[in-house]
């Protein structure tokens, strides 16, 4: 009977304490609307946030097909400028063979040139020379003519 009788107590005792606690869990109509707007208004965000992912998703795929192309285009670039740096190779070895062979060439015309001209310099002085003993000839032979026929009219007499 004790038992029950401080059962009573404390239970006469704690309900107003227990009502009281339940008040402050009682939720009026405004603060109703207002959580209901904060979860409309988080929702709507969320909705606006996933638009925002899905949109910066496409975007980055964009990019990546962008970036991948890109890549395409630079190695695509750069097998043909490996193409050209060989090409560019031969031709230079080529070039140098037939620069060397024009030189050999122009060297052996120089050297004919000079060949000529070495004949024809020897050719003008044998033709002076002859030149010079036909004068001196001719000058005997007409000095020889005078000196007779000067001694002729001379010894006549």
């Amino acid at each position: 009977m004790c038992g029950r009788l401080l059962l009573a107590l404390c239970v006469l005792l704690l309900f107003p304490v227990l009502l009281a606690a339940e008040q402050q869990y009682l939720i009026t109509e405004t603060q109703l609307q207002n959580i209901e707007k904060s979860t409309q208004i988080l929702l709507q965000d969320n909705q606006n946030s996933q638009l925002l992912v899905q949109n910066l998703n496409q975007r980055l795929e964009a990019s990546e097909q962008r970036s991948e192309t890109a890549e395409k285009l630079a190695e695509t670039f750069n097998n043909q400028l490996k193409i050209a740096r060989e090409q560019y190779r031969t031709l230079q070895t080529s070039f140098n063979k037939y620069e060397a062979s024009q030189l050999e060439i122009v060297a052996k015309k120089e050297a004919e040139l000079q060949a000529e001209r070495t004949k024809r310099q020897a050719a003008e002085k044998q033709r002076n020379t002859f030149i010079w003993l036909f004068s001196v000839l001719a000058g005997l032979v007409l000095l020889g003519t005078v000196g007779k026929f000067l001694f002729k009219k001379l010894f006549k007499k």
